[in-house]
């Protein structure tokens, strides 16, 4: 019976529910709501909603749906997807639930904007920039963490943790010194025997440090990059800002398995605003032997 693994995972590119510097006792006004295209109205996913003013965030569920949790009444949020328009709704005394319509970004180019270019030189230069445009200080996350394990339409794991992070400076581009601790954790598992998992893979708040692209060099040193083939896409809008697309394609073989998919970069920065990647999975046993850690015998 086949089943697919689902993880969602911690990064510190995309917000899930990231605090910072914030004590989540005090997070006492709750903001929930749903966010869909405008179109057609189907829902959604990991949009990005912020607080405007403080550094708290979250990003929408599958079904659109968020909650988004501050210190004060929240008087605005803010939503962020990309190739969508930023949108900003205002939050009414006492309104604790909003429907938020999308609106997508018609991608008009002036001729300032520059479509193409050598993507290995856009590359190179955001790594350049990552002390430039990436934290000099040492910085304190709370964080929600979610794990879960779908089996067709029914979800047989959750495992959910709020923790805390501890993030070193971007100067020292290197994860030594970064830490999680989890404060309070629960899991939730089926009941029916037919669901019982024995198997265990690469997983946890820890994923947070480790998928960290910007510092830990994975993808983005020289040494790795001559393992891919980078393409120009056609540019897209993260908010107001534009940005060059790259698209990575593994072009050597390794011991392990390679990356593919795309990487945001500013264009006016140069800094690194969004990875959508997953494993190459031309040879699913090398992906198999760097994700599972063990399985019973057969």
């Amino acid at each position: 019976m086949a089943m697919r693994l689902k993880v969602l995972l911690l990064s510190l590119l995309v917000g899930f529910n990231l605090f910072a510097q914030t004590d989540p006792l005090t997070l006492n006004y709750a903001v929930s709501g749903t966010v869909t295209d405008s179109q057609d109205n189907h829902p959604l996913q990991f949009v990005v909603v912020t607080i405007p003013g403080l550094r708290i965030a979250t990003v929408t569920n599958a079904d659109g749906g968020f909650i988004i949790k501050s210190p004060t009444r929240p008087q605005a949020l803010e939503f962020t997807l990309l190739g969508y328009r930023t949108t900003r709704v205002d939050i009414e005394p006492g309104e604790n639930n909003v429907k938020v319509k999308m609106l997508r970004n018609d991608l008009t180019l002036n001729e300032s904007v520059v479509i193409s270019g050598d993507p290995y030189a856009i590359m190179e230069e955001a790594v350049r920039k990552i002390r430039d445009n990436y934290p000099s200080y040492p910085e304190l996350y709370d964080c929600f963490y979610r794990e879960t394990i779908q089996k067709r339409s029914r979800y047989v794991f959750i495992s959910e943790a709020v923790s805390r992070l501890y993030k070193t400076s971007y100067k020292r581009e290197t994860l030594d010194g970064d830490r999680v601790t989890v404060d309070k954790s629960r899991i939730l598992m089926s009941p029916n025997s037919k669901d019982t998992l024995s198997v265990k893979v690469v997983g946890g708040p820890t994923q947070a440090v480790d998928l960290d692209f910007v510092k830990n060099n994975d993808l983005l040193s020289r040494s790795d990059l001559v393992n891919y083939v980078l393409k120009m896409e056609s540019p897209e809008m993260i908010g107001d800002r534009y940005q060059f697309a790259i698209r990575v394609i593994p072009a050597k073989e390794t011991p392990y398995p390679l990356y593919e998919g795309l990487v945001y970069i500013d264009r006016e920065t140069f800094a690194f605003t969004r990875f959508d990647l997953h494993l190459d999975m031309s040879d699913a046993d090398k992906v198999t032997r760097t994700i599972l850690i063990s399985k019973p015998a057969g």
